[in-house]
């Protein structure tokens, strides 16, 4: 299994596995720590990085952010120690001077730099690409180790995930989620010289009970197999794209303010946004999503047998759209039937919006 995922994943030379994204990030943490002698991580306003007090903050809670891009750290959870924050270093995402500025000011105390290359945890926010290769050069420079964050972006876009759509690769890589096709694994892997450095032949313990059970791993490997079929990926991008046109043809038929973005097989819906540029930001996106009109659109597709969903942290005020997938079980009928549905849903918010005076098309 270890071999297969060395085989797909750019940066992967050695794998140790986990049952959770949640162990894995919390894995490539202390790792990094382990590999540089230093102790602060720099992360992302609206990444998602699992739910533990190392990273656990500001994906769904905004904190001050300051000229520079810097922000405070705001856990997104109670129940944190304030000793926790004082090793982070929150920063806001596509904006290489805040990354530049933290460097500088924080110089020899970072160890590294954790991210996701697709922030599907904020819909589907993705990364401008030349930003992913200054990100790169800046941990060269700084000997920062860039972990990538693919728990979620790993295996969609392609089978080698989004390192191998932007061709930025990282040091370390989490991932899971699409690894075991529903059953609980996880793994961190990464550079020979960073993760020779765990146990047993180095110092840094990562480790559990379930990590690398048996039926995950041989389930994980079948999903690896299925993966690895010619035109697995062109099928499954061919039939996305073609949801995601239909869906961003309704926005524009009905006058409904939004889109729909997707890379790969995962995408979002951004009511409210129409410039899809905003959506490379994580503040235009909270500012600026209709979670109202979302609301009302889930409850509408939930009625005619869609599958969507809200997601956000209680208390946090901050409303965000959910990522969503298509599966290599879906079939075109199934997407001509989604469609279909989805045309229905459009109409009546049109008519709702109408009778409320708002403008739309009916």
């Amino acid at each position: 299994m270890a071999d297969k995922i060395c085989e797909v994943i750019p940066s992967a030379e050695k794998v140790r596995f986990s049952n959770t994204g949640t162990e894995a990030t919390m894995g490539a943490i202390r790792l990094a720590r382990a590999a540089t002698g230093r102790d602060k991580i720099v992360r992302f306003e609206g990444h998602f990085h699992g739910m533990h007090e190392l990273i656990f903050y500001n994906h769904g809670t905004l904190g001050k952010m300051d000229r520079y891009g810097q922000i405070r750290p705001q856990p997104d959870s109670a129940g944190f120690p304030p000793a926790f924050a004082e090793a982070l270093i929150v920063v806001e995402f596509n904006r290489i001077e805040a990354l530049e500025h933290v460097a500088r000011k924080y110089r020899g105390k970072i160890a590294a730099v954790i991210l996701e290359p697709v922030c599907f945890n904020c819909g589907c926010m993705p990364a401008y690409e030349e930003y992913l290769l200054q990100v790169r050069e800046l941990c060269n420079r700084e000997g920062l180790v860039l972990i990538f964050d693919e728990v979620l972006s790993g295996f969609r876009p392609g089978i080698g995930g989004a390192q191998e759509y932007y061709e930025v690769v990282p040091d370390l890589t989490t991932v899971g989620k699409a690894l075991g096709g529903g059953f609980p694994i996880a793994a961190l892997a990464g550079k020979r010289e960073i993760m020779e450095k765990l146990n047993p032949g180095g110092p840094t313990v990562m480790s559990g009970t379930y990590t690398g059970a048996l039926m995950s791993v041989v389930v994980a490997l079948e999903c690896l197999a299925m993966m690895q079929k010619p035109g697995f990926y062109e099928r499954l991008n061919t039939l996305a794209n073609r949801f995601y046109d239909g869906m961003n043809h309704l926005f524009r038929s009905y006058g409904i303010p939004g889109h729909v973005r997707g890379i790969g097989n995962r995408f979002a819906t951004y009511f409210g946004i129409e410039d899809p540029q905003d959506d490379y930001h994580f503040r235009r996106i909270a500012e600026r999503f209709d979670a109202g009109l979302y609301r009302s659109f889930v409850g509408k597709a939930l009625d005619r047998g869609l599958y969507y969903h809200i997601s956000g942290w209680a208390g946090s005020g901050v409303s965000l759209p959910t990522h969503c997938g298509i599966t290599s079980a879906h079939t075109d009928l199934q997407i001509d039937q989604a469609l279909s549905r989805l045309d229905e849903i459009f109409r009546e918010l049109a008519r709702e919006r109408h009778r409320n005076g708002a403008s739309g098309v009916l």
